[in-house]
């Protein structure tokens, strides 16, 4: 007898015996059988793996739309959050910059104010930039030196002032 593996299927076996003296039989017989396939080569359970790797993909699936809903759920959440940071800074530099105009204004009245009492007092008054530039030349100032304040403007003041260089010296160490 031998053993061979056989796929699942029917089959028809003639068989010849011997009565173990040398001679054959001449009658032979016939045998039939059908061999049934295991489990796992049946068309059942190639559905069932591949129903359960869809069931697992799709297991998957829905754990990973979970943690992005998630995900963007706390996203939201911090731009809401920043975007309300944001809008209440905007609000906060608006009304800064809202307070700074209103200084500016208040600073160049007291400029104007300040400048227009210099040229009242009928003083020469000359005022300079750290620089030397001239930025204010009064009214009387003009007059003694016979310039107009948009010639004087800007140049330096030592050229502009008729001073000797002891006086010159004496004022810029002051």
């Amino acid at each position: 007898a031998f053993y061979t593996k056989l796929p699942p299927g029917d089959f028809t076996f003639r068989v010849a015996s011997t009565n173990g003296n040398g001679h054959w039989n001449e009658a032979e017989t016939a045998m039939s059988f059908t061999l049934k396939p295991h489990f796992y080569q049946t068309k059942w359970f190639y559905a069932l793996c591949t129903f359960a790797f869809a069931a697992i993909g799709f297991g998957f699936y829905r754990l990973r739309v979970r943690g992005l809903r998630r995900r963007a759920f706390e996203l939201e959440a911090k731009v809401a959050e920043r975007t309300s940071e944001v809008e209440a800074q905007k609000t906060q530099l608006t009304e800064n910059n809202e307070k700074l105009d209103a200084l500016n204004r208040q600073m160049g009245r007291a400029n104007d104010d300040m400048l227009s009492v210099l040229n009242q007092l009928r003083l020469g008054v000359a005022i300079s930039e750290k620089g030397g530039a001239v930025s204010f030349l009064s009214q009387a100032a003009q007059n003694f030196l016979n310039v107009i304040e948009h010639e004087a403007v800007g140049a330096d003041w030592t050229k502009l002032l008729p001073l000797t260089e002891e006086e010159k010296a004496r004022i810029k160490f002051v």
